[in-house]
């Protein structure tokens, strides 16, 4: 994994949803649910964990850079590109 290379990624985030999941996958922008609620960042955190799990890396590599408080998100993935972000995802 090189440390170097960072990918942003655009999520849109759906609290309080029934499991956590990755609904949709395409080009840069994902559709996450997450179970968390919305209240004091516990959506956000609930999704750099989602993440860091489905990518199989560090919850510290996965960087929320914007939207903290919107559904519209902005995430930074340290050490992995675009495509291996794809390729991690859809197993």
């Amino acid at each position: 994994m090189n440390q170097d290379i960072s990918t942003e990624l655009k999520i849109h985030l759906v609290p309080r949803s029934s499991r956590d999941q990755l609904v949709n996958c395409t080009g840069d922008q994902l559709k996450i649910k997450i179970t968390a609620p919305p209240v004091e960042g516990r959506a956000n955190q609930a999704l750099i964990a989602f993440l860091a799990k489905q990518l199989g890396i560090a919850k510290t590599k996965v960087e929320l850079v914007a939207g903290a408080t919107s559904k519209q998100k902005k995430i930074r993935i340290h050490g992995l590109t675009l495509n291996q972000i794809h390729d991690r995802l859809k197993q």
